[in-house]
């Protein structure tokens, strides 16, 4: 069966970060997701596929510091779109459900508000700046009191430390 340009980009992306199992890590999906879409070639959601690039567009230095930085206490469900931290666990509505993920995705770099944008719009379609303001507020308001911390970077990108 021929391979898709998704599956060889995923394949490529595993290979680098050191297999699906780092890959899954990388993009914030479950291993069982990322088995299915590197090996059996099912089609990965449109967000997960762009992470995997982005891991192919990343130099050395920066896949290192994911590599050596540990996991995080956060943990993400994409299916409940739930936070969770210890056992307290924060349910989200959708659109701060997917800045947080974004943000979950680069712990401990900066993300700017374009990025977070495009990739709200694969939840939510066109988002405006402004908004993207007021979910983060919101987020800080649910996840200060579970000892997260978003931090604002100037001119315009946000910091997730988990």
């Amino acid at each position: 069966m021929p391979v898709s340009i998704q599956q060889a980009t995923l394949l490529r992306a595993a290979r680098k970060l050191g297999g699906c199992d780092a890959l899954a890590a990388y993009v914030h999906a479950p291993r069982d997701d990322v088995t299915r879409w590197v090996e059996d070639g099912e089609e990965a959601p449109e967000i997960y596929f762009l992470r995997g690039v982005e891991a192919l567009l990343a130099d050395e230095a920066e896949l290192h510091h994911f590599a050596s930085r540990g996991q995080s206490r956060l943990v993400l469900d994409p299916r409940s779109m739930t936070a969770t931290v210890g056992e307290r666990v924060v349910a989200l509505p959708a659109t701060e459900w997917a800045v947080l993920e974004s943000l979950r995705a680069r712990l401990g770099r900066v993300v700017w508000r374009p990025q977070i944008r495009r990739e709200l719009a694969l939840w939510a379609g066109k988002v405006l700046t402004d908004a993207i303001h007021m979910y983060v507020f919101r987020l800080r308001l649910k996840l200060e009191p579970l000892g997260l911390a978003i931090h604002n970077v100037r001119p315009g990108g946000y910091v997730l430390h988990a």
